[in-house]
């Protein structure tokens, strides 16, 4: 919670990433972050390279994305980015628009990544928030409190979908472990 890729000196994904894929090699990796990104881009000593709102700024976070993904798949692993799902606070749309589409862009041009559209998945039927996810089943509480975060539920339905999009664009099937 709270990190992301601007911020190697607060939290370092890419060796958290880098001990993951090389002690565990997963056959999947999904990935949801960015929330918090909107800030200076800055090196994990702390120093500052980036300031947010420069003309820069969205190059260099998307050669960050990039070259987390490459890290990612580089051993084999498959890639699921999960964008972010629209807020409640309409003001954040922007930014978070601006994040997806950074993913959505990346996630094309890496091998082995695919993005899922949590912005579409997770909307009202107009577009904006809601707290509530609407299927056949009926209607269930998916947000937190906080118009931001998943609930259990909400994270559950993420999950799956995360791995029916990796079922369809990898064409992996679950291993069957047997006892």
């Amino acid at each position: 919670i709270s990190t992301g890729l601007a911020r190697p000196d607060y939290f370092d994904w890419p060796a958290a990433v880098e001990q993951i894929v090389d002690n565990f090699r997963p056959d999947l990796v999904v990935v949801m972050l960015g929330e918090n990104d909107n800030q200076a881009l800055r090196t994990p000593g702390g120093r500052e390279e980036t300031p947010v709102g420069t003309i820069e700024w969205p190059q260099a976070y998307e050669e960050r994305v990039r070259d987390f993904m490459e890290l990612i798949t580089a051993k084999g692993s498959r890639l699921v980015w999960a964008g972010l799902p629209v807020v409640r606070d309409e003001g954040r749309w922007g930014i978070i628009e601006r994040q997806n589409d950074i993913f959505e862009r990346a996630a094309h041009d890496v091998r082995n990544v695919a993005f899922l559209d949590t912005w579409d998945l997770f909307s009202a039927p107009d577009g904006g928030y809601t707290a509530y996810y609407r299927s056949e089943g009926g209607v269930q509480l998916i947000r937190e409190t906080d118009g931001l975060h998943f609930n259990s539920t909400g994270y559950d339905l993420l999950a799956r979908a995360a791995v029916g999009l990796a079922v369809t664009e990898f064409d992996l099937a679950p291993k069957v472990i047997a006892n």
